[in-house]
């Protein structure tokens, strides 16, 4: 089985195992609608309140592993917005967690095309490059996601875990120690936090999550 299948949603919820994790709408919407760092911002002013909604139930879907219903979802709304790079991103992922590899790169590679500099779509890219035994390259994807935003906290947790791979243990404690004051600064308020504030699971879950190893999805 590999790390895509064995996807879990990592949240208020108990991790399940496995190596990837995909994010709660709840999560991803307090995020957009009260940071200006996170690059879902940007893109979601583009969308029509039609298009909101589809994206709002595509992330939805996700989130609880309703893997093709969001696939549906995302096709359809980039049927109508071709370039919105967060649902070329998140489609990339959604397929790979359905073992479907091929096609996840080809959708990653499309948001990449049109923003380099999208940090979900490095990190996504690099989780499947790490899933694939590229861990270098994934290794690269990730540092190139922190040199956009170096306070990008799943970067950084994966970072560690594709460090932890290589052999890096130095670097995993120090990328691991990095990416869990992140979390825990997100959750005291002193950093990025969205209105309401970071729920107290994503930061136990992501801890536990590198303890196992494991990949999270934005």
């Amino acid at each position: 089985t590999t790390g895509w299948r064995r996807s879990v949603f990592l949240g208020a919820r108990k991790a399940r195992g496995g190596a990837w994790a995909v994010f709660s709408k709840e999560e991803e919407s307090r995020v957009a609608a009260g940071s200006e760092w996170w690059p879902h911002r940007r893109w979601e002013s583009e969308l029509t309140p039609d298009q909101r909604t589809m994206w709002e139930a595509a992330l939805q879907a996700a989130s609880v592993g309703r893997y093709r219903e969001a696939e549906q979802q995302l096709q359809q709304l980039l049927g109508r917005l071709p370039d919105f790079v967060p649902a070329l991103s998140k489609l990339g992922a959604v397929l790979a967690a359905q073992g479907r590899r091929e096609e996840a790169r080809h959708w990653l590679d499309q948001a990449l095309a049109r923003d380099p500099n999208y940090p979900p779509a490095l990190n996504n890219k690099g989780n499947l490059l790490l899933d694939s035994g590229e861990i270098e390259a994934a290794i690269a994807l990730y540092r190139s996601a922190l040199a956009i935003d170096e306070g990008y906290s799943t970067a950084r947790h994966n970072l560690a875990v594709a460090l932890k791979r290589a052999g890096d243990v130095d670097g995993f404690v120090r990328e691991y120690k990095r990416a869990r004051r992140g979390r825990l600064a997100e959750l005291r308020g002193e950093a990025r936090r969205p209105p309401g504030g970071c729920l107290p699971g994503v930061v136990a879950t992501m801890l536990l999550a590198v303890a196992l190893g494991a990949l999270v999805v934005r």
